[in-house]
């Protein structure tokens, strides 16, 4: 079992715990059900556990395999033998009789023999063990090899899986956000309707002012219409990920509310080295190294030791009379087949160069990957900074304007162009916050932070 990997992506409430998937946060939890329910990675795990079978059947063809043959048989017919022996022996015994002067040497017919027996039976039992056989020892390294390339391919989903629960519980609580400050704005924009309406009975605005009040409220809820829409998919999406019924409540945890600090690119660069998509790559390339040499060893030959032990007869009976066996050693060395190895062998060194090719193609795939991720959440995080700020200056833009309204010292556009700044600044604080959660996920599934390797360890033995 490879040990826990010890390099943390960030500091503070978020850093993960030793546990192979688990945070310490109700997001570790929503990792682990989906791990455990997820039905694609269901039939991806099945299919692992197929080719460790697989190898265990390769294996199977080193030791001896036994059989029981049995067959009775009865034949008419066919092909017979002649045995001239009336001819031979005939005039023999005519002269042995002219010589005794009696008839005790009497003539005799040739005789004639059916080629098959009208009844036989056969019962044996066979050893057969391998001795010297090329194919059986590299298809058994293939076997496993390939067995793990399914085994990484299994563990890259998972942790395909990890990140895009993470990117879901993200765009889940950002639609809480972004509902939560539609709501918020919603209260003003009630309290703005009430003042206007006061301000109009006490004759200091026309009507007008209430009616922008009234269509800002309309506008209102259809944004919240589609805020609430873009809720339910979320929530749709992030069920589904973890195999749960559409309408399954979420809950919300309050720990990503704020941002953490940024480690430097180094911290991750070593992990990132054992992602699953290289072990991958390896583990086919050993593979199609395996087959080269499989068919290599097509040009040598086999030899297998044989031994028979068992009874033949007329009748269906096992007395001692009846038993025989037979020990042999069985050499078999294919000369010539048409060129069919050759080509079969060329095949396969080009299989290994593909293979090598592709283990470089990945290595440098993950290294972009990992410097694109790295600075998108250090971009994601200066984001956020810079919305916070936004939402500083846009609110107390806000109050300022809000008071100089009531006082009659701001015109209406004025004052609701405020409160719509405001009201996007926090939207899109909500947003960065969450994109930055989302960039730290796929971070962290470039720089394979979390070990996947434990869960599935019950497969391996």
């Amino acid at each position: 079992m490879k040990p826990y990997l010890s390099i943390f992506l960030f500091l503070g409430p978020l850093v993960l715990s030793t546990n192979a998937f688990g945070q310490s946060s109700l997001l570790g939890d929503y990792i682990n059900e989906g791990l455990e329910n997820n039905i694609v990675l269901k039939q991806k795990t099945l299919d692992y556990r197929k080719s460790v079978e697989i190898i265990k059947q390769a294996k199977s063809y080193y030791w001896p395999e036994i059989t029981v043959n049995a067959r009775f048989s009865k034949a008419d017919g066919g092909r017979t033998i002649d045995l001239p022996v009336g001819d031979m022996l005939n005039p023999v015994y005519s002269t042995l009789n002219q010589l005794t002067g009696t008839a005790m040497f009497p003539q005799i017919e040739n005789q004639q023999f059916d080629f098959l027996r009208t009844q036989e039976h056969e019962t044996k039992i066979r050893l057969t063990q391998p001795i010297l056989n090329g194919e059986i020892y590299y298809n058994s390294k293939m076997s496993r090899a390939i067995s793990n390339v399914k085994k990484q391919g299994r563990n890259a989903y998972a942790r395909e899986l990890v990140s895009e629960i993470k990117k879901a519980y993200f765009n889940y609580l950002k639609s809480i956000g972004l509902l939560e400050v539609l709501n918020k704005n919603k209260r003003i924009l009630d309290e703005n309707l009430y003042v206007n309406k006061k301000m109009y009975e006490n004759q200091k605005v026309t009507y007008d002012h209430v009616l922008k009040s009234k269509t800002r409220i309309a506008e209102w809820e259809e944004a919240h219409a589609g805020a609430t829409e873009k809720m339910q998919k979320a929530t749709s999406w992030f069920n589904f990920l973890l195999n749960r019924e559409p309408g399954h409540t979420i809950e919300k945890d309050t720990q990503f509310d704020s941002l953490i600090p940024i480690q430097k690119i180094d911290t991750f660069k070593q992990n990132a080295s054992k992602r699953e998509e290289i072990e991958q790559v390896y583990a086919a390339a050993r593979a199609a190294r395996y087959n080269e040499k499989l068919m290599k060893s097509n040009y040598w030959p086999e030899l297998t030791f044989v031994f028979d032990y068992g009874f033949q007869g007329k009748h269906y009976q096992f007395e001692h009379d009846d038993d025989f066996y037979i020990a042999s050693l069985v050499l078999q060395w294919p000369l010539f087949q048409g060129m069919r190895r050759n080509s079969k062998l060329e095949e396969a060194r080009i299989g290994l160069q593909e293979a090598e090719l592709e283990k470089q193609k990945v290595q440098k795939k993950i290294d972009i990957q990992l410097i694109n991720a790295y600075y998108s959440l250090r971009a994601a995080y200066k984001k956020y900074e810079a919305k916070t700020q936004q939402v500083k200056h846009t609110k107390a833009t806000w109050k300022i304007i809000n008071k100089k309204y009531r006082q009659g010292m701001v015109n209406q556009l004025e004052h609701i162009n405020a409160l719509e700044e405001f009201r996007i600044a926090e939207e899109q604080q909500v947003i960065a916050r969450y994109d930055f959660y989302i960039k730290k996920a796929q971070l962290e599934k470039a720089a394979a932070q979390i070990n996947m390797e434990q869960k599935y360890d019950q497969y391996e033995k």
